[in-house]
């Protein structure tokens, strides 16, 4: 009877169960269950969740509190050599914010963008709105760019005989900068 239980014991102990094997596939669509503490995801449950955002090798993982809230940041180096920080809300495991550190030539660009001709509508109800002027306002350039450490692009508008420059977050939406150009 002990040597069954000895041979139950070393059998189970030799194949170790793990809560997520991070060589599945992520199902972004699954609900996500917290098992830190306060119902929290974990740091290792947000590693596929922030993989899922911006495709590469994790380089460093940090935890930092903000507004009394608790969040994950993952630094990850895309194939191409960009490296972004996903920034991950540790109670929901909703993506806060991914900052740029570095931007290759030719980015990898993470999951979570925002298709540029909605942020494209964006900057321009933001000029019209702004400028508070019904006159027709046209695109003369965009450019996906680096702004204040976040994902942007950098719209450049003619009304009338002005430009102007929006910088609009590509993960979020929100206009970063606006300036009248001279």
């Amino acid at each position: 009877m002990r040597i069954t239980i000895l041979i139950f014991l070393i059998f189970f102990m030799a194949f170790p169960v793990s809560a997520q094997n991070f060589e599945e596939e992520f199902d972004p669509d699954a609900p996500i269950i917290g098992e830190g503490r306060r119902g929290r995801i974990t740091l290792e449950q947000g590693k596929p969740i922030a993989l899922h955002a911006v495709p590469g090798e994790i380089l460093s993982t940090d935890v930092e509190r903000e507004n009394s809230r608790l969040y994950y940041e993952y630094t990850i180096e895309t194939p191409d050599g960009s490296v972004f920080e996903v920034e991950l809300n540790a109670q929901n495991g909703e993506i806060y914010e991914i900052e740029v550190e570095n931007l290759s030539a030719e980015p990898v660009l993470p999951t979570q963008i925002i298709a540029p001709e909605t942020l494209e509508n964006i900057a321009l109800a933001h000029i019209q709105k702004k400028t508070n002027s019904r006159l027709k306002t046209k695109l003369q350039s965009s450019q996906l760019t680096a702004f204040e450490r976040k994902l942007a692009y950098r719209f450049e508008f003619k009304q009338s005989a002005r430009f102007y420059e929006v910088w609009v977050d590509a993960v979020s939406g929100r206009v970063l900068r606006d300036r009248k150009k001279k």
